[in-house]
């Protein structure tokens, strides 16, 4: 076995993690070596997503197949000349001595991507600098008492670090070992030296909610119909508080669901505000309450965190099930209490994005403490989506699945709509002889027509 080192950056590493892709220049470096080698029939070593699917599809007619430490096997029939290692730099050393006893005296190259380690960046001088360690950004306890390193991965069951009900939760995470990247960070075991500093933990509490938003990523409107009024469901209040006591955030964030409408997650709120004064709560909601509730909610939060996903009252209600003035009314009384203590948020999709302007030129007009605009990645939403059916209640929410079933609620709620409209012309028409038409593409499949 010879060793074929490609070499591409760590930098390149963390980025196809964070992005499921690698830049045509490393895609290139990937093929040259693989041709000044005479490469032309490898195996990918690892599993058929991240890295590996990405080599896979960079190797092209050259992929004979998948392998990894279960199904090496020194009997294989299948013929190879090379063996890409998809698999974290920090994982090399092991897979290669794999190999080199699976294969003893065998002709063949391994092929290694990138850098050997992974916990290292270059900084914009090419020093060498450590990776920082994700979770001491935020870290997520999800609804069901399970730990994730941050609020993006909690789809994969893979990625949970421990239990709240674990007897050492904070040994878990310092411990805990995986491939992961975003935006600068990456997730790494810390160091013997190194202190756990988490800046924010966020808390779902109960998944049931008030809205039904088509592009839910924790499946609150499945949840909700699966478990109806029980929403202190597998919920372990005294969990969180020993985790949250345990781990000494900064911060702590509570969502949902909503938890404004879970009179058990409120009850337990104001016992922990009253416990644990020092803690800095903030309350992210979509704030569709009546206004009332603001008052009473300002004494037990710090800050507040006011979701809209739209800014005209049909698109928002088409989207949420609920009516915008009420969010609206909610958010100016947290304004008038203390507008230095609210962030106003838009999250943009395709339906509303037209509609971010309209949002922005009244949230200017409130100057709260922070305007936060977010797209919520339209153009993969998309092109992504072939329509299927919506699916039952699911925890850990596949990010896969998601903006697949965006345009399928979207869709069977307006149809459903134009189909009573039908029914009932006379709520359409402003008079008699109007010509309705309706013409191509969704109208046809769904056979809506005047």
């Amino acid at each position: 076995m010879r060793i074929v080192q490609v070499g591409l950056p760590n930098s390149a590493y963390w980025n196809q993690l964070a992005k499921s892709a690698l830049e045509e220049p490393h895609r290139q470096a990937i093929r040259r070596a693989l041709e000044d080698g005479s490469l032309a029939r490898v195996l990918v070593y690892g599993s058929n997503h991240q890295t590996g699917a990405i080599a896979r599809d960079i190797l092209g007619d050259r992929f004979v197949g998948y392998v990894n430490n279960d199904t090496l096997d020194p009997g294989m029939r299948v013929f190879f000349d090379a063996v890409v290692l998809g698999v974290s730099p920090r994982g090399y050393k092991q897979a290669l001595a794999r190999l080199e006893s699976t294969f003893p005296g065998r002709e063949f190259a391994a092929v290694a991507l990138f850098e050997d380690d992974p916990d290292v960046r270059r900084d914009s001088k090419g020093r060498r600098v450590p990776v920082e360690p994700c979770f001491q950004d935020h870290v997520l306890i999800r609804f069901n008492g399970e730990v994730f390193p941050c609020c993006q991965v909690y789809a994969d069951q893979g990625k949970a670090v421990c239990n709240i009900r674990d007897t050492d939760v904070v040994e878990a995470l310092r411990r805990f070992d995986m491939d992961c990247s975003c935006a600068g960070k990456g997730f790494r075991p810390l160091l013997e030296s190194e202190p756990l500093a988490i800046n924010t933990v966020i808390c779902e509490l109960s998944l049931g909610c008030n809205a039904r938003c088509a592009m839910c990523c924790t499946h609150s409107p499945e949840y909700t119909e699966e478990y109806g009024r029980s929403l202190a469901y597998v919920l372990d209040y005294e969990a969180i508080e020993r985790a949250l006591q345990a781990l000494r955030p900064r911060y702590v964030n509570l969502q949902g669901g909503e938890v404004l409408i879970d009179p058990v997650s409120m009850e337990w709120i104001r016992g922990l505000r009253q416990r644990q004064p020092s803690l800095h709560l903030t309350l992210v909601t979509n704030g569709n309450a009546e206004r009332s509730l603001a008052d009473a909610a300002f004494q037990l939060f710090d800050y507040f965190i006011v979701d809209f996903y739209g800014f005209q009252p049909f698109t928002y209600q088409t989207i949420t099930g609920l009516p915008l003035e009420r969010t609206r009314a909610f958010a100016e009384r947290l304004l008038e209490l203390d507008r230095k203590r609210v962030t106003l948020k838009y999250l943009s999709t395709p339906i509303n994005f037209h509609e971010s302007p309209l949002f922005l030129e009244w949230a200017l007009t409130q100057r709260p403490d922070e305007i936060a605009v977010i797209d919520a990645d339209s153009d993969w939403y998309i092109q992504h989506d072939p329509l299927i059916q919506i699916p039952k209640f699911d925890p850990y929410g596949s990010t896969d699945l998601l903006p697949d079933i965006y345009w399928s609620r979207i869709i069977s709620r307006t149809v459903d709509r134009l189909r009573r409209m039908v029914r009932n012309k006379a709520s359409y028409r402003a008079e008699d002889g109007v010509r309705l038409l309706f013409w191509g593409g969704l109208f046809y499949k769904y056979r809506i027509s005047a």
